[in-house]
């Protein structure tokens, strides 16, 4: 049995019409008329999707007479790819075809279903922003030259009240951020070829700063429980030197900073698009505001 007929069996197994699957799948139903006919054939990250969707797995749905796992082709074709940004640009669609179908299952239970925006592509940068927005949540792609990112925002019950309450911390965070000098330690910090073991002074040097401001960034830096205690990334240490004790400081990278980084970039750059979808507008995703 292919695939067009396995797919068409374990549709009608389930009672789904083809325009049920497409919606649970993010697709039309032509698509999956397509797919059933044999006309057109689903990317690796749909099949992962569909499989994920009836319970089987990819070697039952392609009929593999020598089994191969989805999650082996995938590593298969990441392994192909020469560089990291390769292997994620191969990666994103994929993800975005499962969180799609997730999205669209949450919504279906609660009579509501998944926007999906087409990537919409910069014409002066050749970078485009793939978008799926629903009521529960959104995932936001950026895939620029520069750098990829995701980010996904989830309905909370607090209804982001912590906007508000935390105003003061949050502030404290971003003008420490901010800080023309801190971005540049940062990105000598963050650079895969920089020691994960550092003085102030050695690190300021590589980032064109002085010693002694590298060294409160660090410290304040080290009051952010995200770097030093619930990640534990960034840490301190005393060393004794014939000189006297010196401060050595080791920094594993922060993933969130980095996100933070880059999708304040793409504020910069001008891809201000819905990060939460609610009727349409870029509005929290919740009942009226809190105020304190």
């Amino acid at each position: 049995m292919n695939f067009a007929q396995k797919l068409a069996t374990l549709r009608r197994a389930r009672g789904e019409t083809q325009e049920q699957l497409g919606e649970v799948l993010g697709i039309s139903g032509k698509t999956v008329s397509k797919w059933e006919a044999a006309v057109r054939e689903p990317d690796l990250g749909m099949l992962m999707a569909i499989g994920a969707h009836y319970g089987v797995s990819t070697d039952e749905l392609l009929g593999l007479a020598c089994p191969q796992s989805g999650m082996a082709m995938l590593k298969e074709e990441l392994d192909a790819e020469p560089t990291a940004a390769a292997k994620f640009k191969r990666f994103s669609p994929i993800m975005m075809s499962l969180t799609r179908m997730m999205v669209n299952s949450i919504g279906r239970e609660q009579g509501e279903r998944c926007a999906d925006a087409v990537p919409a592509p910069d014409e002066q940068y050749g970078d485009y922003r793939s978008v799926i927005q629903h009521p529960m949540g959104t995932l936001v792609c950026y895939n620029m030259r520069e750098t990829q990112v995701a980010a996904q925002v989830w309905r909370n019950e607090a209804d982001f009240a912590w906007i508000y309450d935390d105003r003061a911390r949050m502030a404290d965070y971003f003008a420490w951020l901010g800080d023309p000098d801190t971005l540049a330690l940062l990105y000598v910090l963050e650079r895969a070829d920089f020691s994960a073991d550092f003085t102030a002074a050695y690190a300021a040097e590589q980032a064109g700063i002085d010693a002694g401001k590298a060294e409160l960034i660090l410290e304040k830096m080290l009051g952010w429980r995200g770097y030093a205690k619930s990640s534990g990334v960034l840490s301190k240490s005393m060393l004794e030197t014939p000189e006297g004790k010196c401060a050595v400081y080791t920094f594993h990278g922060c993933g969130t900073t980095m996100a933070i980084l880059s999708l304040a970039r793409a504020m910069v750059l001008g891809w201000n698009c819905n990060c939460t979808a609610y009727n349409d507008s870029g509005k929290m995703i919740g009942e009226e505001g809190h105020r304190g």
